[in-house]
């Protein structure tokens, strides 16, 4: 996969040497103006007889037509709950048959909508619900109790409806006078109709407060819908999945987990044709593969985290047939580059509609071909900033927005992330925040100082270590800092990569942890 020279190079038009800046045309996409719910409402109508969910091993599946009948009658059934267009609805579900329908009824009725995961903790889930004080939950049984727990710590007056209870089954029955509900229509495509999460630095969540605009642009220039899903709407990724797979009226096979042997079955047996996946999911995927089998899958898009250059080409290798993109977001700009037609390791080539610079971290000054430094992006599709949040230190004066993450582009105008300013990591795609498990470190009384950093590993993006400096007459070992650490953090919060001790950290003039530092010293064997 590539282009020629000459391709690569009509972004030259776009380029203003002087300013270093690279402005794209615009983009001509015209919204719906009466809004998401509008639109997802006549697109469901538009499509009534085609097939809307499939059950992944049941094969029970319902038509569009009845989706509409389950997600109007749940949007009246929050209208009975006193649910206004001033109000917040959330889900926390694994995915199944039904596990969108709220999320549907609560754009009909103009309501924001909004997720956590049932995989979260229940402190984390506890701080979601005070940030955005839903008036409704939705949630699965297995993460009842939880959510039921986490309502109490924050005092959430929410209700609570459950699904597969009576309380979902309620929602769902029939309502006199459904034949003559009519979808909400915003005055303003400005207005926020979705809050998802996102971690910040200091290792507390902000809601990323996005419009109908926004939604309704990128679930109309998503490029190629995916034909399954196992992640929760609690991501960005398969927030905009979903509403594509409704602009255009495509069939959804439902999974509730991601399982490398479990999915190339489901591949075949629904003839799946396109994914979007988390590198470290499609690193299983590919060494789960089995041998000499062909695949329905036209194309892989991968996105959320880096991943290796040399397993990229040769999974390339082992799926001849499928166009294995690698693609970079985030969740206030959703996608950046478009993802085709660029070079190996690059994550893609400017996309109309948005114009492009890099920002030296040091100097502030912008920079041209084969230079790091941060990049910021301006578009009209954009966040409108987080929310209850001041979000002015998210733009720059010329409004463009910084990314946080250092990138250059080459000559023929490929882009390439080189790292990530912010001091957070991931997971397996979930954003790890060095400060949550430092605090808890240091609430021993051991400890005089820590610093929690991410050693990048070949499956999961990164692994959790920390490094401390003990107090005078502190004999602790490193196992028995793990111990304390794990007995107190979810599963993607363990410290893999271990515990080190040092006599002093390295720091900045500013007292600051030199975390680069740290990483290097464990890669070079020194600690």
């Amino acid at each position: 996969m590539g282009s020629t020279q000459d391709e690569l190079r009509t972004f030259e038009r776009y380029y203003d040497p002087m300013t270093k800046v690279i402005s794209m045309p615009k983009d001509e996409f015209k919204p719906e103006p009466r809004g998401l719910g509008y639109c997802l409402y006549r697109s469901i109508q538009r499509n009534s007889n085609k097939i809307a969910q499939v059950d992944s091993w049941t094969n029970e599946s319902y038509t569009y037509g009845e989706y509409l009948e389950k997600c109007v009658r749940t949007a009246m059934a929050l209208q009975c709950e006193g649910v206004t267009s001033e109000d917040v609805v959330m889900s926390c579900s694994y995915n199944h048959l039904n596990s969108s329908v709220p999320f549907v009824a609560t754009h009909f009725i103009g309501a924001t909508s909004s997720a956590t995961d049932p995989s979260q903790s229940k402190e984390d889930i506890a701080y979601l619900l005070k940030l955005v004080n839903p008036k409704v939950i939705f949630v699965c049984k297995e993460a009842e109790d939880k959510m039921t727990e986490a309502m109490v710590e924050c005092n959430s007056k929410a209700k609570l409806v459950v699904y597969g209870e009576t309380s979902f089954e309620s929602c769902v029955a029939p309502k006199l006078g459904e034949e003559n509900f009519k979808p909400y229509e915003t005055k303003d495509l400005n207005e926020t109709c979705i809050i998802l999460f996102s971690s910040g630095t200091t290792g507390l969540p902000k809601g990323i407060t996005l419009s109908h605009k926004f939604a309704l642009y990128h679930a109309h220039s998503t490029m190629f819908p995916p034909g399954t899903g196992f992640a929760s709407l609690y991501w960005s990724t398969s927030t905009i999945c979903t509403l594509s797979y409704i602009v255009y009226g495509k069939r959804r096979v439902n999974l509730r987990h991601f399982d490398a042997n479990t999915l190339w079955e489901i591949i075949d047996k629904h003839e799946i044709d396109a994914m979007f996946m988390a590198p470290s999911d499609f690193i299983r995927l590919m060494r789960k593969k089995p041998e000499n089998r062909t695949t329905f899958i036209k194309t892989i898009c991968i996105g959320g985290s880096g991943i290796c250059k040399d397993f990229l080409e040769e999974a390339k290798m082992k799926l001849p047939t499928t166009k294995v993109l690698f693609g970079y977001g985030l969740s206030e700009l959703y996608s950046v580059f478009c993802p085709i037609n660029h070079k190996s390791g690059s994550v893609g080539i400017p996309y109309k509609g948005k114009s492009y610079k890099i920002v030296d971290i040091e100097t502030g000054d912008n920079v041209g071909f084969n230079q790091t430094g941060e990049l910021c992006v301006k578009t009209e599709w954009v966040s409108n900033g987080y929310y209850r949040q001041d979000s002015s230190s998210v733009w720059d004066d010329e409004g463009y927005l910084k990314t946080g993450d250092v990138v250059y582009y080459d000559e023929d105008f490929c882009f390439y992330v080189v790292d990530r300013i912010k001091e957070m990591f991931k997971y397996r795609s979930w954003h790890i925040v060095p400060a949550k498990i430092e605090t808890i470190i240091l609430k021993h009384p051991g400890i005089d100082l820590c610093g929690v950093v991410g050693i990048p590993h070949p499956e999961d993006d990164c692994h959790a270590l920390a490094v401390v400096q003990l107090r005078e007459g502190s004999d602790l070992s490193p196992e028995e800092i793990k111990e304390f650490v794990e007995r107190q953090v979810d599963d993607r919060h363990k410290l893999r990569a271990g515990v080190r001790i040092m006599d002093k950290l390295p720091l900045t003039p500013s007292a600051k942890i030199r975390r680069r530092d740290l990483v290097t010293m464990y890669v070079n064997g020194e600690i």
